[in-house]
């Protein structure tokens, strides 16, 4: 499955299945070995889980756009030009607005991890996000290669199990708890 349909997926579910549900607190910690993710130290209720995914989901459209409307975000465009034209500042810049949107996204995940029912999904939106900042990151550093380019989206492709695994869970929070869903 491409990144664009993926990403689009992944909006689409942001705006429709907003997780927020439970009732009250439980310390958890979003950070493991395997993403790094800064831990939540502190307990979150369901509310401010549910601002913490949406500033997440947030973060990723600003990252690479809005895929339901067909429409990339501009520093996406750009990043993706500076591979095609071979534009190494352009890469270099664009990478960096890209990064720094994941890592905002990765810092919201991780405030919203103290609400214990939602670490789970979060852990698994993480490994996305881990797996989009390995991409370009792969990708900036082999200066823009378009062999490198395109191995490490099918790198990226490989990640849809814990996508998969990060709806379900989004599902059956909103599922177990009515009235727990809301447009970001």
């Amino acid at each position: 499955m491409g990144l664009a349909r993926w990403i689009s997926q992944f909006l689409a579910t942001v705006a429709i299945v907003m997780l927020a549900a439970g009732c009250g607190s439980a310390a958890s910690s979003l950070a493991s070995a395997s993403t790094g993710a800064p831990a939540s130290r502190s307990p979150v209720e369901m509310a401010g889980f549910a601002d913490a995914t949406c500033e997440a989901g947030a973060e990723l459209g600003l990252a690479w756009g809005n895929p339901d409307a067909n429409i990339k975000s501009a520093v996406w465009t750009s990043f993706e030009g500076a591979i095609e034209r071979g534009d190494a500042a352009l890469l270099e810049s664009s990478s960096a607005e890209v990064l720094g949107h994941i890592a905002s996204a990765r810092s919201a995940l991780a405030r919203g991890a103290g609400w214990a029912p939602g670490a789970p999904a979060n852990a698994e939106l993480d490994a996305v996000l881990v797996a989009l900042k390995t991409q370009v990151t792969t990708v900036r550093d082999a200066h823009g290669d378009r062999t490198v380019a395109t191995a490490a989206a099918a790198t990226m492709a490989g990640v849809w199990p814990r996508w998969l695994k990060y709806i379900g869970l989004v599902l059956a929070l909103g599922k177990d708890n009515p009235g727990a869903l809301r447009n970001c």
